[in-house]
């Protein structure tokens, strides 16, 4: 390669190995320590290079980059705290298993712990939530290019094997940084050479995790003996799992209770699916009706936004988890079967038994249940009733924090994907969304944070290069103002819709809430902001909705629209937790009359 110096012909090398590896994006922050990585990625002509103002939303465009795409970006930060800003998006990477390499720039050794500027102890900074950590050293004729083309092939492998996650390249420069020329000796490689002028890796690898034998065969016992079996499916990320997990449902007949982010939810999806398991489940306890518990459930995917439907899964009998990395959602700790490996291991055990498909008995029950439901959904959300001012009187349904983010997901549908908040919209969407809606749904649930959420919603659209909603908070999008100026570096149109009810909603429906002294100012925290000027500041259309009308014509248009959009909808706190209760009171009604006349 054509190099100014070693520096970059090292930093050359190992992008364009890491891009053999299959990495095709780039998201870097400004920084002098990180220029020859920055540049060499700029020239590489296989990687689309992304440019973030600051660290932390970087790290979290990265995020969304890899779950859009399979694959993991490379990051790019420079020295110092740099690196320490990129921890919220490794932890949420880490925590649900999303691909990721960080090259983070370091000063020479000679320069650490002896105060020189802009030097922090960065070599594992990321802790337990990075695979490895990899110091690299200064480029130098001794520390040959076999090194780092090594180092790069062994972070991918890392961040994509068996338990993928965060990998960082702690990479060392000394002067010069910029590509100025600067002469250096290089010993001859045959080898490497034809590295050059090949196209491909100079190291493959893959360890994929294969569940055991005995885990396997435990797993088609399980299913062999049960009767009353039920697949539940929480969070699925990319589009080869969810290939997997419509696979498994296949197999089985077993009725298929489906997460809003399994992406299960969708027209022409099995006649299996439930849409709204945990829905019925927490309406029938209200109703004094509680489902038949199942024998055995079949775990698939990642988290799940129902606190009632994750309780059904621990009242089984038994439980089989097919995981996707080292977690396994079992808070309580229980008996069971666990393949790991994810989908890989829940088809292997259930290729066995292709010739005997096992029916479930509950199977009816369930799809009955979730006509009734879906029905009562959809009458309580199409109600319109009288529309009040926001923050004054009572919204109707139509109008709810529950029915804006049915109206979102309705908008989304198959254009692209709909990235939803980690606290009340996931927990909303769950509620209301039905065929209907969109057929990609994004969450950091992984850590459940609020941060970074507009970054991540960004990097999903460069990794699919599709269109995104991103439905959230208030206190969200406050949190991640600045990564609206991300929006620009988007090849397709992003729609930011704040549900502004002045404050943390979430907290209303807790314990807390009923401690009148400290709840507002430590808790709710009112803000009294609105957000029309953070969109001019941001170069974004902007309109302000106080009613169900207003909201679907500034979707409507959005999604029509080439440009970056925000839309604020104004809501009162106070209305979610009533509102919430509404419905539950309706779907527990419909269910109760549903039974009576079967009996």
């Amino acid at each position: 390669m054509d190099a100014p110096n070693i520096n970059h012909h090292r930093a050359q090398l190992l992008l364009e190995e890491l891009a053999r590896h299959g990495v095709r994006h780039a998201i870097l922050a400004p920084g002098s320590r990180s220029a020859p990585l920055a540049v060499s990625a700029l020239g590489n002509k296989k990687l689309r290079v992304t440019v973030a103002l600051d660290e932390r939303a970087a790290g979290f465009c990265a995020l969304g980059v890899a779950r859009a795409t399979g694959a993991p970006a490379v990051l790019i930060v420079t020295s110092g705290t740099a690196a320490a800003n990129l921890l919220p998006a490794v932890v949420e990477a880490s925590t649900r298993g999303t691909p990721m390499i960080l090259l983070t720039a370091d000063r020479p050794a000679e320069l650490r712990h002896c105060g020189a500027n802009q030097t922090i102890a960065q070599l594992g900074i990321f802790g337990k939530f990075a695979r490895a950590a990899i110091d690299v050293p200064c480029p130098s004729p001794e520390v040959g290019a076999r090194y780092v083309l090594a180092a790069a092939a062994n972070a991918v492998e890392a961040a994509t094997g068996v338990t993928p996650g965060p990998v960082q390249l702690n990479c060392m420069f000394r002067e010069p940084l910029a590509p100025t020329i600067s002469q250096w000796t290089e010993p001859s490689d045959v080898e490497l050479t034809q590295w050059a002028r090949l196209n491909r890796p100079w190291r493959s690898s893959g360890s994929r995790a294969v569940p055991s034998p005995g885990a396997i065969q435990a797993a088609v016992e399980e299913f062999r003996r049960t009767r009353r079996g039920v697949i539940v499916v929480g969070a699925v990320e990319t589009a080869q799992e969810r290939l997997w997990v419509r696979r498994v449902t296949e197999v089985l007949d077993w009725p298929v209770l489906a997460d809003v982010g399994s992406g299960l939810r969708a027209p022409r999806a099995s006649p299996r699916v439930v849409s709204y398991g945990g829905l019925a489940l927490e309406a029938s306890g209200i109703a004094g009706s509680a489902m038949r518990n199942a024998d055995c459930v079949l775990r698939l995917g990642g988290p799940i936004a129902s606190k009632r439907l994750d309780e059904y899964v621990r009242s089984a009998e038994r439980v089989v988890h097919a995981t996707l990395g080292p977690e396994v959602f079992d808070i309580e700790h229980g008996p069971g079967t666990v393949l790991a490996g994810g989908a890989y291991g829940a088809l292997l055990a259930l290729a066995a038994m292709e010739r005997e498909p096992r029916s479930s008995a509950l199977g009816q029950d369930w799809s009955l249940r979730d006509k009734v439901v879906t029905r009562a959904v959809n009458n309580w959300c199409d109600a319109r009733g009288p529309v009040r001012s926001p923050r004054r009187e009572s919204t109707s349904p139509a109008f709810s924090e529950l029915g804006i983010s049915r109206a979102c997901a309705r908008a989304m549908g198959a254009r692209g994907t709909l990235m939803v908040g980690s606290s009340m919209p996931i927990r909303d969407l769950d509620m209301v969304m039905d065929s209907r809606g969109s057929r990609s749904v994004a969450c950091n649930r992984g850590a459940s944070g609020i941060d970074g959420l507009i970054a991540t919603a960004v990097g999903h659209a460069i990794g699919s290069r599709k269109r995104v909603c991103v439905l959230l908070g208030d206190v969200s999008a406050l949190h991640d103002l600045g990564s609206l100026a991300l929006c620009g570096e988007s090849p397709a149109p992003i729609t930011v819709v704040v549900v502004n009810n002045d404050g943390g909603g979430i907290f209303t429906h807790l314990p807390i809430a009923s401690h009148k002294g400290v709840f507002e100012r430590a808790f709710a925290t009112p803000h009294g902001r609105n957000f029309k000027g953070a969109s001019s500041m941001f170069d974004l259309s902007y309109s302000a909705c106080n009613d169900r009308a207003g909201l679907l014509r500034s979707l409507a248009r959005s999604m029509k629209s080439k440009r970056h959009t925000l839309i604020e909808v104004q809501t009162d706190r106070s209305d979610s937790r009533r509102h919430r209760h509404s419905l539950l009171a309706t779907v527990a009604a419909a269910i109760t009359k549903s039974e009576s006349r079967r009996k």
